[in-house]
């Protein structure tokens, strides 16, 4: 029997092998303390507890129609200026 192999089945035999995987790291503490990873959050949503009324009040009274309900609202308050008495809104 012939133990010796040609060229074409040595890198045959090669392909077939499985690989031998290394370990390696990839948090590398000297590294990262160089150069530390950007934060990486997504922020979705339109408001936060502070910014809740102002942007909220912002977005409907930039609309015309909710702006011109305000100043209706503000003046049926004052009763020298009222829109409206209590018999024409119907009750």
């Amino acid at each position: 029997m012939n133990t010796e192999r040609t060229q074409s089945e040595m890198v045959e035999m090669q392909a077939v092998e499985p690989r031998k995987f290394e370990a390696f790291k990839i948090y590398n503490r000297r590294r990262d303390r160089k150069k530390p990873f950007i934060n990486n959050k997504i922020h979705t949503a339109k408001y936060n507890v502070i910014t809740f009324l102002p942007k909220n009040l912002f977005y409907q009274f930039s609309k015309m129609t909710n702006f011109y309900f305000l100043i209706m609202t503000f003046l049926d308050v004052r009763p020298s200026t009222r829109v409206l008495t209590p018999y024409d809104s119907g009750t």
